[in-house]
């Protein structure tokens, strides 16, 4: 039986298995929406732009995020309509949700570290993080019971650190004095944050009947409507107001000196 389907922590939920498919696919949805306008937009964006270059990764969580809740909805609907598992299906599960958050962890660090020169050494850790967790699991056999372990250290860790990473680009919107980036950096930071409890922290308990997988629907949905703001105003400030770039240009000359 799949998470959405387990015996849920601190209550029962309010919604049926059924109700939990739809949940799953808007879940997904908003992931892919996330990864379609960040490949979109990100493609328009002057490639010499440094704060720009990390959202590759970011676009690659959402793809890869969105396809592991589509294939958990793919499981649901296999285990309510025939009662049986498809084992394929619960390796890809696993599989995508550690590279997700991997991804994530590593749009994450980039940002984080990309005015902080002597800490970039650091953008190899979730490379090292994966092929250390590949390896354990694969040699121990305990692959296919490593959800719970995937969601506490990468997805926590990722999220977490993906909602500070965008609290640091709002400070520098709020340098540029761009309002959409700043509202769009916010929501991101929010989304991610609540994500980071409920995608890798609360990850089967109940609240008020809610079930964790609504909350990150909500939050999936919130990311992918913030995407908008930031991307778009990136590209237009980036890409067509000069005066822009070179106000970002002095501000990383003014930091490194």
């Amino acid at each position: 039986m799949i998470d959405a389907t387990l015996s849920l922590l601190g209550g029962k939920s309010i919604f049926t298995d059924k109700q939990l498919l739809w949940i799953f696919f808007f879940y997904g949805l908003g992931f892919l929406i996330l990864s379609a306008v960040t490949f979109i937009k990100k493609c328009k964006i002057c490639a010499d732009v440094d704060l720009t270059r990390s959202f590759y990764f970011l676009g690659a969580f959402g793809l890869t995020h969105g396809i592991t809740e589509w294939i958990d909805l793919s499981r649901l609907w296999v285990d309510l309509s025939s009662g049986t598992t498809i084992p394929l299906l619960d390796e890809m599960k696993v599989f995508f949700l550690t590279i997700s958050f991997i991804f994530l962890m590593q749009f994450a660090i980039n940002i984080l570290t990309l005015r902080r020169e002597r800490y970039t050494s650091l953008r190899w850790l979730p490379l090292a993080a994966l092929i250390i967790f590949f390896i354990v699991t694969l040699v121990t056999g305990t692959f296919m019971d490593s959800e719970l372990i995937v969601r506490y250290a990468f997805g926590f860790s990722g999220a977490l650190l993906t909602s500070i990473a965008f609290m640091e680009i709002r400070k520098v919107a709020l340098g540029w004095g761009l309002n959409s980036l700043i509202r769009g950096s916010t929501l991101m930071a929010i989304a991610f944050g609540v994500y980071a409890f409920f995608g890798g922290g609360l990850i089967t308990f109940v609240v008020l009947g809610i079930p964790p997988q609504l909350v990150r629907m909500l939050c999936a949905l919130l990311a992918a409507y913030a995407s908008f703001d930031i991307l778009t105003v990136l590209e237009i400030g980036l890409k067509n107001n000069k005066e822009t770039s070179e106000m970002v240009r002095k501000q990383k000359r003014a930091e490194k000196s």
